[in-house]
């Protein structure tokens, strides 16, 4: 679908009431695998907190931020266009 070019990803997970082990840890090493960055947009700072320290553990290939600002999400990515 990418013509095996990679892109920067937003992904707004803001209306996501839960995820799996088995989809996190796929979603940090293979589902970045065509991307150049992530930025993920969450709707609190609590969940922010703790996908901050997920990032920590599972070391996505990329670099990947999360915010709760959308815009601040946006100008993370530019560089990466």
């Amino acid at each position: 679908m990418q013509n095996e070019i990679a892109y920067p990803v937003f992904c707004d997970i803001r209306g996501i009431a839960d995820t799996d082990k088995a989809g996190r840890d796929y979603l940090a090493k293979y589902g970045s695998l065509a991307t150049k960055a992530v930025g993920i947009l969450t709707s609190d700072s609590v969940s922010q907190t703790i996908i901050e320290f997920y990032l920590k553990i599972s070391k996505p290939d990329v670099p990947t931020k999360v915010f709760t600002d959308k815009e601040a999400a946006l100008n993370f990515l530019r560089p990466f266009i």
